[in-house]
């Protein structure tokens, strides 16, 4: 359950990249702190959008295509769906806390200010992080309560920040800690520090989170969806200590793939264009994959010879490792014409229309060596 749950390195990877990525931008004039600020919300609302079409449409637990294709019968919408969160409505708030708080950081040249924010982005994240079950512990059963008494305005202002599997409380945290490492990167600080710094992590949230979790006597699986207390505040503490092994698999990347030569760098990424190009389509293949999943898994059901697969582990293993090859060919295909139409490409239009923000994701030749 530990290692199944892991969307916090979505997050923790967002805040990194965006840190990086806005760094720069400031650095070189490219874009202005108010167009960096504009850019996030429109992409942080574009996303939260993608939430509740996500939630109606395609999703395996309300998704109306997706019970459609399952079981031939529509499923009717629930106004619980709404308040429900996911990675994706997680991915929008986190763009809007980065994009908004480096803004306001980078303005006036605040850019070169680095050990102010570095500390500023790490109090902030603390303040998400450390308050996190006490928050959750206030305001979570007066969600549920809301949904279970029909009163829907209070808990769909309510449920982002404190309800379901994917709050901002704690999970805010996860990006501004990543927003660090991504400006770190960008300046180009010592190797040595970078990999402390992700070390020092990974040992501080990885050890609060066993610790925790071994008080409680491990996870409970059957309480995932539970407000209690002990279900709060073993949610948490099974995210403090994902938020310390997403900083081992950072440690674990910047050793293999960027702290070595150039010669090893070349060598060793020519063999990962395949995950380059995951990457490129990562929210199409999340917000799709459950329709493409169904639509096999009702194919091989008509078949005779496959009668009974989904009775054995290696069957559904089959099925994972056949739909990852059928993502991987369409990630392939998409590169020859530049991801266009990906759900990706098109938010960047959006963002490029309403904010003047340029994105160079999709311009393959940079990536070319």
């Amino acid at each position: 359950m530990f290692f199944v749950t892991q969307a916090g390195v979505y997050f923790t990877i967002l805040g990194a990249v965006n840190g990086y990525m806005i760094y720069n931008r400031i650095k070189s004039n490219r874009n202005s702190p108010k167009q960096i600020a504009l850019a996030a919300l429109v992409m942080g609302i574009c996303l939260i959008i993608w939430n509740f079409i996500f939630r109606f449409l395609f999703s395996a637990d309300s998704g109306i295509i997706y019970f459609f294709i399952g079981t031939g019968e529509i499923q009717p919408l629930h106004a619980e769906h709404v308040v429900m969160t996911s990675t994706i409505s997680m991915l929008g708030s986190s763009t809007i806390i980065i994009g908004c708080t480096l803004a306001l950081l980078f303005r006036k040249q605040g850019y070169k200010k680095s050990q102010r924010n570095y500390i500023i982005l790490g109090i902030f994240g603390l303040f998400f992080l450390i308050l996190g079950p006490f928050v959750r512990e206030a305001f979570a059963r007066i969600v549920e309560a809301d949904i279970a008494n029909g009163q829907y305005f209070r808990a769909i202002l309510l449920a982002p920040w404190v309800y379901d599997n994917f709050p901002i409380f704690p999970y805010g945290g996860f990006s501004l800690f990543g927003a660090i490492l991504g400006i770190a990167l960008a300046r180009e600080e010592s190797q040595i520090k970078i990999s402390l710094y992700c070390l020092i992590q990974g040992i501080i949230w990885l050890s609060i989170g066993m610790i925790g979790l071994n008080s409680l006597g491990g996870i409970d699986p059957s309480t995932i969806y539970m407000n209690t207390t002990d279900a709060l505040l073993e949610d948490c503490y099974r995210q403090y200590g994902q938020l310390g092994t997403v900083f081992f698999y950072f440690l674990a990347a910047l050793l293999l793939f960027d702290f070595i030569s150039p010669e090893k760098q070349i060598k060793r990424t020519r063999y990962f264009k395949w995950l380059r190009r995951f990457g490129m389509i990562s929210l199409t293949v999340y917000i799709f994959e459950s329709l493409l999943t169904v639509l096999f898994r009702q194919i091989l059901n008509l078949i005779p010879f496959f009668d009974g697969w989904n009775e054995s582990m290696l069957g559904v293993i089959l099925l994972g490792m056949f739909l990852a090859v059928i993502w991987g060919f369409f990630a392939f295909l998409w590169e020859k014409i530049s991801y266009k139409f990906t759900v990706e490409w098109s938010l960047i239009k959006i963002i490029e229309k309403l904010s003047g923000k340029k994105s160079d994701k999709y311009n393959l030749s940079r990536l070319e060596e």
